[in-house]
């Protein structure tokens, strides 16, 4: 069994590889800024977006995930580069991509005439159609990154077996929610899936009094994952997913939280925020 769980996370280690991504920000801010420019802010409000869509879908969260994973590295392509001078075509990427990331992910479909009428009018079938083409170019047709929710259950598999379902169901639902409200700020998809999974494990374990100090597991997952709890790469991974947790962290950007506040505002609407009211949120 544990043999088995250790070669799975080999072959996802791998194909983490494959999917990691440039800081395409901070070389879009070496031109020549513009109005118009894609920002981290208009990357936050867009997955936002994202989830309110998949909420009103009754889909699940980690196809958010998936989508900006996908728009993450088609950014980062020559391909995909010219969006970030565009926020109407950034809308458009983030569009396809959630459409993309249904149709791997879902057993349902969001069509494209269906995201037409969400854009109101803004985008038609054929803009749709190009761009959806264009993003299976750029990504080489990978549209199964290891996102942090497969390592996360992963690592509940290694568990040891004396754990009660509860604690196990706790950990689950704790890292989770972090790993959720990561996803929409940029600065946790520059870091490896793995990672982010295991520091939202870490803290999780915490809160529920749990600890692997005094289990030869600890040992294990550190051996397995490659680096240890007191490495500064996971103290600060843990460190900025709990003050995710906790807004009064000092921690937090003060646009994301600007962002955080109209995106909790957003949700309390039954229906899902559409791109013309988001665009004016980006501008």
């Amino acid at each position: 069994m544990i043999e088995d769980l250790s070669d799975r996370y080999m072959a996802l280690s791998r194909q983490e590889s494959f999917y990691q991504i440039n800081d395409y920000f901070t070389t879009s801010r070496q031109g020549v800024a513009r109005k118009q420019s894609v920002d981290e802010t208009c990357r936050y409000t867009m997955t936002n977006w994202c989830y309110q869509v998949l909420d009103y879908c009754n889909a699940g969260e980690e196809t958010a995930s998936v989508a900006i994973s996908y728009v993450d590295r088609f950014l980062s392509t020559k391909q995909g580069s010219f969006v970030l001078n565009d926020k109407k075509w950034f809308q458009l990427t983030v569009m396809c991509s959630l459409q993309l990331a249904i149709k791997v992910q879902e057993p349902s479909r969001l069509e494209s005439d269906t995201l037409s009428d969400l854009s109101r009018g803004m985008f038609s079938v054929e803009d749709i159609t190009m761009m959806e083409k264009a993003l299976l170019s750029a990504l080489s047709w990978r549209l199964c990154p290891a996102t942090p929710y497969v390592f996360l259950d992963l690592f509940l598999e290694l568990l040891p077996t004396s754990i009660s379902n509860s604690t196990k169901l706790s950990l689950l639902k704790l890292s989770k929610r972090q790993i959720y409200l990561a996803s929409p700020n940029f600065s946790f998809s520059l870091q490896k899936a793995s990672a982010v999974a295991f520091a939202s494990f870490l803290n999780s374990m915490e809160e529920v009094n749990y600890s692997l100090e005094d289990e030869e597991s600890l040992r294990y997952y550190e051996d397995l994952i490659g680096f240890k709890c007191t490495d500064t790469i996971c103290l600060d991974l843990r460190r900025e997913l709990n003050a995710l947790i906790n807004p009064r962290s000092n921690a937090i950007p003060k646009k994301s939280t600007a962002c955080t506040q109209s995106s909790i505002n957003s949700t309390q609407t039954q229906q899902p925020l559409s791109p013309v009211c988001v665009r004016q949120a980006c501008q």
